[in-house]
């Protein structure tokens, strides 16, 4: 499989006037997109490589703890992240066998109370 050429220049200005570092990202992809933003945030020029012709939904669900909404949040991404997000009540652990709860942990604002941001 082969590199699309640059898919993206990702450069916020956060680095003008410096000897900017340049890094190669190979995919666009939630991880690729991630660390394309940290580091343009830093001042580095970053130049993003994909594949694919178009990006898209590819069929998968995501599940950001903590610690990755509070890191989106930084970045300002809150109330684009709200519109489209789910927030789920509780997580439970139940018997593979007859369904039965075997416990049960409460989410939602709770979690956002005690980890400093949603789940």
């Amino acid at each position: 499989m082969a590199l699309s050429k640059v898919a993206h220049h990702w450069d916020d200005g956060l680095g003008a006037g410096m000897d900017t570092l340049r890094v190669a990202i190979a995919g666009a992809g939630i991880g690729g997109l991630a660390a394309a933003m940290a580091l343009a945030r830093e001042g580095v020029r970053v130049d993003i490589y994909e594949q694919a012709s178009e990006l898209r939904e590819v069929g998968v669900g995501l599940h950001l703890a903590s610690n990755g909404s509070r890191i989106l949040r930084g970045w300002g991404l809150s109330e684009p992240l709200a519109r489209v997000a789910v927030r789920p009540a509780a997580l439970e652990v139940r018997d593979w066998t007859s369904g039965r709860t075997l416990t049960r942990q409460d989410m939602g604002d709770a979690w956002e109370r005690r980890f400093g941001a949603p789940f």
